[in-house]
Formats: C-alpha cells, sequence, structure tokens
C-alpha cells in the first residue's frame, strides 16, 4: 500500500479539460470577435434589447415629468379655488344665508269683517268631498270658513283626508256667522240626536241664517225641527227620507234644492253646486 501511494505522488498532476460547453461558448465567442460582432452570440438580440431599455427609460423620465407639471397644477387650482374666508382662508367662518322669509298669507275674510262660514263635520268619518270641496269654493269667494266637530283635533274623513277641528259644536254661536253648514258622511249619524246640533240649526235658521246640510246631513235639520213645511232632499235612502218626512219635510226634485235660506244636497257628487247656491242664498 504504501509503494502504491508513493507511485501516485510521483505522477504529475492532471489537467482538466473544460467543459465542452465551456469550448463551444469561447470558440463562438472568438468568432464573433473576429467578425467585428458582440460575444456570445447575441449581438442583434442584445442590440435590440438596449434600445427597448433606452426608449423605456425615456418614456418613464416623460411620463413622470408630465404627473409633476400635473401635479404642480392641481395643488395651484385648489390654491385659488380655496375660500378666502372659513378655518382654512384664515378669516372668519361665512355665516349661513338666511331663507327669505314667506310672504305672510293673506288676511281672512273674517279679519276683514267679511262673512263667514261655519262648517259643521262629524269626527271621524265625515264625507270628504263634501267638506273639502265646499271649503275651496267658499274661501276663494273671500269667505271666512270655520269647522265645528264633535271632537277638536284632526278628524279623518271616509276616503282618508283629515280636518282639524275648530271648535266643538257646543261652543258655536250661530249669531257669529252667515251660513251654518252640515256636512255628511256615515258619521254625521252621530248628531240626529245631539241636542248642541239641533239647537245650533234651530238658532242658525230663526236668526235668518243660510242653513244647509247635504247627503245624510239634512237629517239633523228635520231633527231640529227646521225643515216643517219646506221643501228639501237627502241622501237617497229609506231611513233618511223618512226622517224627513217625519220633520214635516216636502221632498223636492234635483241634486240641490233651495227653499228661502234652507238648502239641501242629496250627496258628494253635488259639493259644488251645493256650495254655490249656499253662496247664492248668502246674497254674495
Amino acid at each position: 500500500m504504501r509503494k502504491a501511494a508513493e507511485a501516485l505522488d510521483r505522477q504529475p498532476p492532471r489537467r482538466f479539460a473544460p467543459p465542452v460547453v465551456a469550448r463551444q461558448r469561447s470558440n463562438r465567442s472568438r468568432g464573433n470577435l473576429r467578425r467585428g460582432g458582440p460575444p456570445h452570440g447575441g449581438g442583434a438580440r442584445e442590440a435590440g434589447g438596449g434600445c427597448v431599455v433606452q426608449r423605456l427609460e425615456r418614456m418613464t423620465f416623460f411620463v413622470c415629468a408630465a404627473l409633476i407639471v400635473l401635479a404642480a397644477g392641481g395643488c395651484r387650482s385648489k390654491k385659488a379655488d380655496a375660500p378666502l374666508s372659513g378655518p382654512e382662508g384664515g378669516g372668519p367662518a361665512p355665516a349661513p344665508v338666511a331663507a327669505p322669509a314667506a310672504a305672510p298669507p293673506p288676511a281672512p275674510a273674517e279679519a276683514k269683517g267679511g262673512p263667514k262660514v261655519l262648517m259643521v263635520i262629524a269626527c271621524p268619518d265625515f264625507r270628504d268631498e263634501e267638506l273639502f270641496t265646499p271649503r275651496k269654493i267658499f274661501e276663494e269667494k273671500g269667505l271666512a270658513v270655520t269647522v265645528a266637530a264633535n271632537a277638536k283635533g284632526p278628524c279623518t274623513g271616509m276616503m282618508g283626508g283629515t280636518a282639524a277641528a275648530d271648535l266643538l259644536v257646543k261652543e258655536a254661536r250661530a249669531a257669529d256667522y252667515d251660513a251654518v253648514v252640515f256636512v255628511g258622511g256615515l258619521g254625521a249619524k252621530v248628531f240626529f240626536d245631539d241636542k248642541d246640533a239641533h239647537a245650533l240649526a234651530a238658532d242658525a235658521a230663526g236668526q235668518g241664517k243660510v242653513t244647509a246640510a247635504i247627503c245624510i246631513a239634512p237629517s239633523i235639520l228635520a231633527r231640529a225641527g227646521v225643515l216643517k213645511g219646506r221643501k228639501a232632499t237627502v241622501w237617497k235612502g229609506e231611513t233618511f227620507t223618512a226622517i224627513l218626512a217625519e220633520g214635516g219635510a216636502r221632498l223636492g226634485d234635483g241634486d240641490v234644492v233651495v227653499d228661502g235660506k234652507i238648502v239641501t244636497a242629496d250627496g258628494p257628487e253635488a259639493a259644488a253646486s251645493f256650495a254655490a247656491k249656499v253662496i247664492e242664498a248668502m246674497g254674495k
């Protein structure tokens, strides 16, 4: 073993040949250098890649420059547009602009000493059209309208409308009005036997005021003794026509029947013509 080791030590060192790939790459590089091209045979590709990199660098430069210019312009625009007052402007904050004051409503006819109409409704279940349509017509003619009911506050009609009652029926005085109008609707039955409603109707008729009723409300006038010997009409139902007959009324023809200062109508379809006849009976 010792002799073998000594023999190996006496052998000269071997030189290992470079890998084939390395030699081939070296040969190609030397060939390219002889031909004047770049090493490793990637002349065209690397030259083209260099151009692309240069273009990208130029484009990046221009884009960055454009962004800087735009940012600077935006800052100047914001400063120019900034308010001169308020916390950012260094001055006091501007006071809020007050809304223009609403024009005062026209003075009602009551304030002017004009004619006044009291409309009596049931709370709830008055007939909407029989209140709203005549009231609109009355007010357009300059009449002051007050609403009385069996209960104060908002009242709901049969069709869903609402109306505010200004006073109770027992608080109303016929002497304060030029006309007293009873509105119909199913709720009006509450006044059929109401002594305050009867007294109001009787006082109005006795003082020569226009006394009017629509739909089933003429039954109130009949129970108050106002229709005795008078022509009148009512909602076409046996119960209501019977009440008028018991009260001594003579059933008249037509949707609206006028007998002196007594005005009656048979339902909501006649609301507008009913209002017109009330105004006519008032001499307006």
